[in-house]
């Protein structure tokens, strides 16, 4: 609900054609005006009744035929927003053409409804002096009340527009928001009957509050439920009223008081106050630049994690302040080209909001996009305009991406395994820890194997100060098949980059290795002398199996063991001096005579090996 606004300018009776000259600018020739003019310096007041065309007066300190009640309520486009019209137009309500009758002023034609609705237009803006007294406030507090946020964004509001007409912006005073507050708390607490009233004496009273130096004056007033409906849709309402939208634009006025009460049935109330001039140390702060036309906003926050760019900002656009601005994010890439992004700047901002309190809670954006290819990456944000204006760019930052990296250090067979050992960065992403993948192709085929480069590795933390430590990477792998093995790691990128190979070692994997070095005759028996050794144990003993196959058939010997020295074999694979044999066997009778020795592995993971065969005549 809005009250209609209140206007005056300190004008004594005898100036009283020059206000008709000036309220009856834009009325039709035969409207008719009703103006209240009180002298300030003598008390008196009275009547004004003028015309367009003849600029008639007439003056009555206390006219009884004058009655003026309330007005009429009639719904705005809002539902739960109400008008508050105090004087219709004269088809409306005959009783008040009978008054101006009386008063001997020329009939005012009544037909046709829009000679009325322009009737209605002039009386609107300046009949809400005419209201019932109530209680007179009290004297002005010294210090005003805090605005609240609601408060702070309908001046914010009343500034924007301002600024949009090219008008001086309006500044808080204390005084005339202690006014504002205290009319809005009548209201609330029923002093006008939980009717939507001006304060009557709000002209006077404004010079005990800060304003005595004061030439004009206005005041606007709502009345609204429920207690949630924003600030923005009240100041919709008011601006969509010629009328207080005539307040809101004053350009005279430079100062403004605003105070938003919610009463105990829930019913909020709102007083705006505005004068031209307010007495030394009454302003509260100077207002906080508005933008205007284009849109306004800051890029924040470009931050790069793995292949993917987190963009934070805010934005709004002055025109639009009833919706979100949207934002569009630019990746133009190394290679000249550019992929677009669209976000919404609906985030809360209570930054932004404190200062810009027109923009409204909700202007903040953030969008995590994805991002590809080593080079300068130019991340660049646009709000896009609504209204007047163009879209405008609001920050750029530099992002760059570049290759991981790294070493494949050592491959060393064990028993059953391969440990494998290295470390790798990626700087996209240089205190993330990377994978790194190992192929194996080996006897059997190609195997590959997934590490984590999670390890401690101070050295490299060292070397590239920032990324931390924990780089390395230090894993058995399942590799068991004899022969030749070729590992190759690969680092796996964690941010934009592309993968990229650590390098590649050759591995020979003998599990036991050994040879038949002579078998021969000695008498019946059979002596036979050689070495073996177990590479993936090489300080166990390896047992010998010796089958010999003759005229008596086969026999098998096993408990030999391969546990004499044999400096040679030592130095020539550094797997000690212990690995030799020597031993003889019963033959299985005269004549030719095969023998054969198996070496019997000391692990599971390897299989017994055949050390060789050789044959023996025993005569």
């Amino acid at each position: 609900m809005l009250g209609e606004p209140s206007t005056f300018s300190e004008a004594d009776v005898g100036l009283r054609v020059t206000a008709c000259s000036i309220l009856t600018r834009n009325c039709a020739e035969r409207d008719v005006l009703l103006l209240r003019v009180v002298n300030l310096a003598s008390g008196n007041d009275g009547f004004v009744i003028c015309s367009p065309k003849r600029r008639l007066s007439y003056q009555a300190k206390s006219n009884p035929l004058v009655t003026l009640g309330n007005g009429i309520v009639t719904r705005s486009s809002r539902p739960d927003v109400e008008i508050l019209r105090p004087f219709a137009s004269l088809r409306e309500r005959p009783h008040m053409l009978q008054t101006l009758t009386a008063g001997r002023v020329s009939p005012v034609a009544t037909g046709g409804r829009a000679k009325a609705n322009r009737l209605l237009a002039c009386l609107v803006l300046v009949c809400a002096m005419l209201v019932p007294a109530v209680a007179s406030a009290p004297m002005a507090l010294a210090a005003g009340p805090q605005l609240t946020a609601f408060d702070q964004e309908l001046i914010s509001m009343i500034n924007v527009k301002r600024s949009a007409a090219g008008l001086p912006q309006v500044q808080e005073a204390t005084g005339l928001t202690n006014l504002s507050v205290w009319w809005s708390s009548q209201m609330a607490d029923g002093a006008t009957g939980n009717q939507l009233q001006h304060n009557p004496n709000a002209f006077q009273q404004v010079t005990s509050y800060g304003a005595s130096n004061r030439t004009s004056w206005g005041e606007n007033v709502a009345k609204w439920s429920p207690a949630s409906v924003t600030a923005q849709s009240i100041f919709d309402s008011y601006w969509a009223s010629p009328g207080h939208k005539a307040n809101i634009l004053g350009a005279s006025f430079r100062f403004v008081g605003m105070g938003s009460v919610t009463g105990s049935n829930g019913a909020s109330w709102n007083t705006m106050t505005f004068t031209d001039q307010v007495e030394p140390g009454q302003v509260v702060a100077p207002p906080a630049p508005v933008p205007n036309g284009n849109p306004v906003g800051v890029v924040d926050v470009v931050q790069k994690s793995g292949s993917t760019v987190y963009v934070q900002g805010w934005g709004w656009d002055p025109d639009a302040l009833s919706s979100s601005a949207a934002v569009h994010i630019y990746d133009f890439l190394p290679s000249g080209g550019s992929v677009g992004y669209q976000t919404v700047a609906n985030i809360p901002r209570a930054d932004v909001w404190a200062a810009y309190p027109a923009s409204g809670p909700n202007r903040g954006y953030g969008l995590t996009i994805p991002i590809s290819g080593t080079g300068k990456h130019n991340i660049c944000a646009y709000v896009i305009n609504q209204g007047p204006g163009g879209n405008v760019q609001v920050g750029c930052r530099a992002v760059e991406v570049g290759q991981p990296f790294g070493s494949f250090d050592t491959a060393v067979i064990s028993p059953g395994s391969v440990s494998v050992s290295g470390w790798s960065i990626d700087p996209g992403a240089p205190t993330t820890s990377t994978q790194v993948h190992v192929y194996d192709t080996g006897p059997t085929g190609t195997v590959g194997y997934q590490l984590q480069a999670s390890q401690s590795r101070s050295d490299v933390g060292a070397v590239y100060p920032g990324t931390g430590s924990n780089h390395g990477f230090r894993q058995a792998l399942s590799i068991t098949a004899e022969g030749n093995h070729n590992l190759c790691a690969y680092v796996i990128s964690a941010s934009a980059g592309s993968n990229q190979s650590l390098g590649c070692k050759t591995i020979v994997i003998r599990y036991l290795t050994g040879v038949v070095d002579s078998a021969r005759a000695a008498g019946s028996q059979i002596s036979v002398q050689g070495w073996v050794f177990d590479a993936l144990n090489p300080s166990a003993t390896v047992e010998i199996h010796a089958y010999v196959s003759g005229p008596a058939g086969v026999i098998g010997y096993p408990g030999n063991y391969a546990n004499g020295p044999r400096g040679d074999v030592g130095a020539a694979y550094g797997t000690g001096n212990n690995h030799g044999f020597g031993f003889s066997i019963p033959s299985s009778g005269r004549g030719a005579n095969t023998v054969c020795l198996y070496a019997i592995s000391t692990q599971a993971a390897s299989g017994n090996k055949e050390l060789g065969c050789q044959q023996v005549v025993v005569n």
